[in-house]
């Protein structure tokens, strides 16, 4: 062999040997960097998790994705039959499964938040639906507003007129499931309420809406809307006839009693109960939270002693129900 070819095999085979060599020793990523990459991919998935919970609870209730500015969903109301309450409450129920089933540790912590928050809310939602059984005792839970349709200038009065009708449209389905749900009996407070709410929307159904929407549209879109006010306006008056009839057997059974009073503090997180004291609250036991949700009712009645509401009947637990409730009627989040 000529010695030439020896010295280029040297050389070739110590080329190969260092490109072997550095290849099995390069150097691998730092722990910092490969964290910043768990929590990117964990931040970006959870950013997805958001966002289908935000699509699947505006399709849930559509009547508040309009007051959000989706008007996709102009006009559609809840399900709120049976059935509908059913399915309502497992989709709640499996979207806190998934929720606690997201791993917080690599989340940033705006994101961890976040993710307490969502179960906060979802035990929230659950309590009023299903553990206060509100859709089937108290009226506040069902949210018949047209206001977006009147006051906000989200469009042109023609297109609002479009989407107030098939509003419109919904309600004699709507009041139909209101009254297979409020069964007798019911409180005098929580009748009190659907009477002060049903029969005045049916005559502002009547009278101020008509005139809002006077002359606008063509023909066509005219009659449309005249003929759906007109069965909605009559929907919500028979309504209140059915809360009338329930005057007969109406009991002064307001109250959520301490033990579910103590539940409505741990599952709602008690925002701003007792000056902060929620988190004290959430994480003691059961009897603990019996124990204070008592105290609280004792609170409440001496407080009533010395500062005699004004009204006939109306006892500051009554007052406290009605005020809490549509409260949360009221709310989008929380």
């Amino acid at each position: 062999m000529c010695v030439s070819h020896v010295k280029n095999a040297g050389i070739i085979g110590a080329l190969a040997l260092c490109l072997a060599l550095s290849s099995g020793c390069a150097k691998k990523p730092d722990a910092p960097t490969v964290q910043a990459a768990t929590q990117a991919a964990a931040s970006s998935a959870w950013t997805k998790f958001v966002n289908d919970w935000i699509e699947s609870d505006l399709k849930a209730q559509p009547q508040l994705a309009v007051v959000q500015g989706r008007h996709e969903y102009d006009g559609l109301l809840p399900d709120w039959s049976e059935a509908g309450l059913t399915a309502e409450k497992q989709r709640l129920k499996d979207w806190r499964a998934k929720t606690a089933a997201v791993d917080a540790a690599p989340l940033p912590a705006p994101q961890q938040f976040e993710r307490e928050y969502l179960l906060a809310v979802i035990d929230g939602r659950l309590f009023w639906l299903e553990s206060a059984d509100w859709p089937h005792r108290n009226p506040t839970w069902y949210y018949l507003d047209p206001a977006v349709y009147l006051d906000r200038p989200y469009a042109d009065i023609a297109t609002r007129m479009q989407g107030y009708t098939r509003w419109a449209s919904n309600i004699p389905t709507a009041a139909a499931q209101i009254k297979a749900n409020l069964k007798a009996p019911l409180p005098k407070a929580f009748i009190d309420i659907g009477m002060y709410t049903f029969g005045p929307l049916a005559d502002f159904l009547k009278k101020d809406v008509v005139q809002a929407f006077k002359g606008v549209g063509d023909a066509a879109a005219q009659a449309e809307f005249a003929r759906q006010n007109a069965a909605a306006a009559a929907a919500l008056a028979d309504l209140q006839k059915y809360m009338q009839g329930l005057r007969k057997t109406q009991t002064q059974d307001f109250a959520l009693g301490p033990e579910l009073f103590a539940k409505m503090l741990h599952d709602t997180r008690a925002r701003g109960y007792a000056g902060g004291r929620d988190r004290e609250i959430r994480h003691a036991g059961p009897g603990a939270q019996r124990s204070r949700a008592r105290r609280c009712l004792q609170g409440l009645r001496t407080w009533q002693k010395r500062h005699a509401m004004r009204g006939e009947g109306r006892s500051f637990e009554a007052a406290g129900a009605e005020t809490s409730s549509a409260t949360r009627a009221s709310s989008w989040w929380t």
